[in-house]
């Protein structure tokens, strides 16, 4: 709903929109929809002081000759960003557009992940992202465009793990998880390059058809350690979880090259929050050897928002229970949200989420599970769509706020000393403004240098941190 006032007034097809100004507002964003429901499909920002605009057929037809009238018109406040000057790691931000890249446009459901890791053994250097479009697994890495797998078993939806360098299996490889159409889950693997050319390596099947759901791209989550084998070396481990057709957790690792048949992971009553539209996003980390903990969401009363829970295996122990703050209350999530992990030192695994009243919040749990996790409001409520992306790096956190503007937080005091996770503080801005991006669980993620999200206009955007050192 729009927060700003406007008048509309229709002139021989020109569209004429006004305004009072405001003198504590230097911009407004203005927006046009097809329906009440649908993302942006033109978007302005002008100034306040204008006090009105006219837009021709040719401005908001968007390329079509013969444009429709706009249906609905929304104008939007844009609060005057903080300063990025004084933060101490990346001096700007840019948007940096793609190059030598086809119009690929991203499926409803289609899956960003990061792909950067340094492929020594070739010289290789890779920072990017992959994602599924145009029945293919397509990678876009610094300004070079690449098709990982062209297939028509990848179609648009497939939900993809990042791919990483896995030694299990040779020096050369790279080894990622997708869901196929028909519900069955894979391990695929990309050779290590030549020039610009990929070639996929061996694939197994780790589930059948039929195993996994495929509701908004289904859900997939994929960690990797290293073991101790019973002879004092090495074994190189990854543990993959998926949603099952009846809401379970599902299960499977793998030891070197041998994998174990998939099992359910969770007790029979858990069973993680899914609709017609979508099912729980699935996130985790690695603890020690082959042990990890995963956080996923379950369907608390009438679906209107989920719980928080989280599960682990701890030797040869699994444990699954929900996630309670200090007061011993319930952590209620909103359920169509991403849940985002990562590691934020020795202390443990840290994950994201937002709240049902639109809130971003974070919690840490130790990596030996023996205390309670800290929470941590990052963002207060109203600040995120319910249906947000999350992405964490460092003392970094990027999300879409309720309009679909770019939104981001900064910890500044995140590296000092032995801070602890409660103390942190955060400072929040509005990075790129509204009708920016669109909803989903993986439309946002970072790679090395670049923070790739999937636009309004379901294409793959990114912007370029330029490092302050």
């Amino acid at each position: 709903m729009s927060d700003f006032p406007i008048d509309v007034a229709i002139k021989d097809k020109d569209v004429v929109l006004s305004w009072k100004n405001s003198d504590e507002l230097a911009y407004i964003e203005i927006q046009l929809l097809k329906d009440k429901y649908s993302p942006p499909y033109f978007t302005k920002r002008v100034r306040s002081s204008d006090e009105s605009i006219t837009l021709t057929p040719e401005d908001y037809g968007n390329g079509d000759p013969v444009p429709s009238i706009p249906r609905y018109a929304t104008a939007y406040r844009i609060l005057p960003p903080i300063t990025l000057n004084p933060l101490p790691k990346y001096k700007w931000w840019n948007e940096y557009p793609l190059s030598k890249s086809p119009d690929v446009v991203l499926g409803k459901d289609s899956y960003l992940t990061p792909w950067g890791s340094y492929w020594g053994t070739v010289g290789y250097h890779f920072d990017g992202v992959a994602f599924t479009g145009d029945n293919k697994a397509i990678a876009f890495t610094d300004d070079r465009y690449h098709v990982l797998i062209d297939d028509v078993s990848l179609p648009d939806g497939s939900a993809l793990t990042p791919p990483v360098n896995w030694s299990g299996q040779g020096p050369n490889q790279q080894k990622f998880f997708s869901i196929g159409p028909d519900g069955s889950v894979k391990a695929l693997s990309i050779l290590a390059p030549d020039s610009s050319t990929y070639t996929l390596g061996p694939t197994s099947t780790i589930a059948g058809p039929g195993s996994s759901m495929t509701i908004n791209g289904g859900s997939l989550c994929a960690v990797y350690g290293q073991d101790k084998n019973e002879y004092g070396g090495t074994t190189y481990v990854w543990n993959a979880w998926w949603v099952s057709q009846d809401g379970h957790i599902m299960h499977a690792e793998s030891h070197q090259d041998s994998s174990s048949d998939p099992k359910v992971w969770s007790s029979n009553r858990t069973r993680v929050w899914h609709d017609n539209d979508g099912v729980s996003a699935i996130t985790g980390k690695p603890l020690e050897g082959k042990d990890a903990l995963i956080w996923f969401i379950v369907k608390h009363g009438n679906g209107q928002k989920g719980i928080l829970y989280q599960s682990s295996r701890v030797g040869n122990e699994t444990s699954t229970s929900e996630v309670q703050q200090a007061d011993e209350s319930e952590c209620y999530v909103a359920p169509n949200c991403s849940l985002a992990s990562d590691y934020w030192g020795r202390a443990g695994p840290v994950v994201a989420w937002v709240s049902p009243e639109g809130a971003v919040m974070a919690l840490q749990q130790d990596r030996k599970l023996e205390n309670d996790p800290v929470f941590k409001e990052i963002a207060p409520a109203g600040s995120a769509s319910l249906e947000s992306s999350i992405c964490i790096d460092g003392e970094y956190i990027w999300w879409f706020g309720p309009k679909s503007e770019l939104m981001g937080a900064f910890s500044p005091n995140r590296y000092d000393g032995d801070v602890k996770f409660e103390d942190l503080e955060w400072i929040v801005w509005e990075q790129m403004p509204a009708g920016t991006g669109r909803k989903g669980k993986y439309s946002i993620v970072k790679s090395e240098k670049y923070l790739w999200y999937a636009g309004a206009d379901d294409k793959v955007h990114r912007l370029f941190l330029s490092r302050d050192y």
